[in-house]
C-alpha cells in the first residue's frame, strides 16, 4: 500500500519541519523511506516483531540493545481506510519526540490519502480517455467490454450526442495549449458529456435534445467559451453513430479549408453537398471535362456570389457591386462558354460543382503543395 516513493515524501516534509529523523515501514516492518539513507530497504526489528501491528511501539535506551540496528524513539500505526498500512517512527528520546507523535501520524495519512485520491483520479481519467478513443474509433472489439467501461464511467449509451472537433491556430496548437483548454471545456461539461485532447486537437461529445434547436444552443454555448475554429458534425441518437459524427466533424473541417469558408463555427449540415463533391473530388470520381473551357475568375466568383444568394438576382448584383444589366450580361457568357444556364436549377448545380468548387478545391491544394 505504501510505495517507496510515498514513504520518502513522507520522511521528506516532515523532516522539513522536525529536527528528527523519521522512518516509515511497510506492514513487515521493513524501512521503506528514512532521512538516514543507510536504513532504506533494512528491517525494523522491533516493529517486526511486536505482538499487534496496530500496537503504538516506544523504544527506550535500555531496550535498544534488544535489537539489531534499532535506536530510541517512538513508532505508531499508519491506518488507511481502518486498516493498518505501516509504521512511522521519530527517532530520539521517547520523552521529547512523543509529544510529536500524532501530528507526524496524522500528516503520514493525509499524504497517502491525498496521493490515493490523485492516483484514482488519474486512474479514472485514463479509463476515461481510452474510452472515449474507442467510440470515437469505432473500435468496439470487445462490446461487453465497452458497455463495461461505460457503466464504470457512468456513461449512458443511449443518450443523443453530437461530435466538436475544435482546432486552435496552428501558432497556438502546442501540448500545453490544448491541455488547457481541454481544462477549461471539462469545467462546462455535463456529467454525460467527454472531451479529449486528440492529435491537435480537442474533441467534444456533447449531449443534445434533437427535439430542440440543438445548433443554436451549440452555436452559443462555444462562442460563450469562446473556442476556436469549431467544426460540428452530425447528431448520434445513440452510440452506434457517433463514430460518423466524428468522422463527418472532420470531413467539415476539411472541406471548409478546401472552399475558403471562413466562420468560428461551422455545422457539417452546412456543408453536405460540399463535403460529398470534396470527398469524390479527392478520390478521383469528381472532374470536369478536359474538353471544356475554362471560365475567367470574375465568372466564377459570380456564380459563387449566386448560389450563396439563393439564386436571387437583385440579390446577387447588390453583393456584387454591380448594375443588373452587368449580371444579365456575365450569366449569358457563362452560357456562351459552358452551354449551361446559371438560371436553370439543374444547369445551376451543375456549374456550381464543376467550376465554382472544383476550381476552389484545385486552388487550395496548389497552396498546400
Amino acid at each position: 500500500m505504501i510505495s517507496n516513493e510515498i514513504a520518502q515524501m513522507i520522511v521528506d516534509r516532515t523532516m522539513a519541519i522536525l529536527s528528527y529523523n523519521i522512518n516509515v515501514m511497510d506492514e513487515k516492518g521493513i524501512i521503506l523511506g528514512s532521512g538516514d539513507t543507510k536504513r532504506r530497504g533494512t528491517i525494523h526489528e522491533a516493529v517486526k516483531y511486536r505482538k499487534n501491528p496496530a500496537d503504538h511501539l516506544e523504544i527506550h535506551p535500555k531496550e535498544v540493545e534488544k535489537w539489531n540496528g534499532v535506536d530510541q524513539g517512538i513508532n505508531l500505526s499508519i491506518y488507511y481506510e481502518n486498516r493498518t498500512i505501516g509504521t512511522i517512527g521519530i527517532t530520539g528520546p521517547p520523552g521529547e519526540v512523543r509529544k510529536y507523535g500524532e501530528l507526524v501520524k496524522m500528516t503520514a495519512e493525509m499524504i497517502i490519502e491525498q496521493r490515493y485520491l490523485l492516483d484514482q483520479v488519474q486512474y479514472d481519467e485514463r479509463i476515461r480517455r481510452e474510452f472515449l478513443y474507442q467510440w470515437l474509433e469505432d473500435t468496439h472489439a470487445n462490446d461487453r467490454e465497452f458497455k463495461r467501461k461505460a457503466d464504470m464511467l457512468g456513461i449512458d449509451l443511449d443518450i443523443p450526442r453530437i461530435v466538436i472537433c475544435v482546432f486552435p491556430p496552428s501558432d497556438r496548437n502546442s501540448r500545453d495549449h490544448l491541455d488547457q483548454l481541454e481544462r477549461k471545456i471539462k469545467t462546462h461539461l455535463r456529467p454525460q458529456e467527454l472531451a479529449t485532447v486528440l492529435e491537435d486537437r480537442i474533441v467534444i461529445i456533447k449531449t443534445i435534445a434533437l427535439a430542440e434547436e440543438y445548433e443554436m444552443k451549440l452555436k452559443e454555448w462555444i462562442r460563450f467559451l469562446h473556442l476556436p475554429s469549431s467544426y460540428v458534425g452530425t447528431p448520434a441518437s445513440d452510440a452506434s453513430e457517433v463514430a460518423r459524427s466524428y468522422q463527418r466533424s472532420q470531413m467539415t473541417r476539411k472541406t471548409a479549408a478546401a472552399t475558403s469558408m471562413k466562420d468560428d463555427v461551422i455545422f457539417y449540415g452546412q456543408l453536405s453537398l460540399e463535403v460529398l463533391l470534396y470527398d469524390l473530388y479527392q478520390n478521383d470520381g469528381f472532374s470536369v471535362h478536359q474538353s471544356d473551357e475554362p471560365l475567367p475568375e470574375v465568372l466564377i466568383a459570380t456564380l459563387k456570389t449566386y448560389v450563396e444568394c439563393d439564386g436571387k438576382s437583385a440579390k446577387t448584383a447588390d453583393e456584387l457591386y454591380i448594375h443588373r444589366n452587368t449580371l444579365q450580361y456575365r450569366f449569358a457568357n457563362i452560357l456562351n462558354i459552358t452551354g449551361r444556364e446559371p438560371r436553370n436549377v439543374r444547369d445551376l448545380f451543375y456549374l456550381y460543382a464543376t467550376r465554382v468548387l472544383l476550381h476552389s478545391f484545385k486552388e487550395q491544394e496548389d497552396l498546400i503543395q
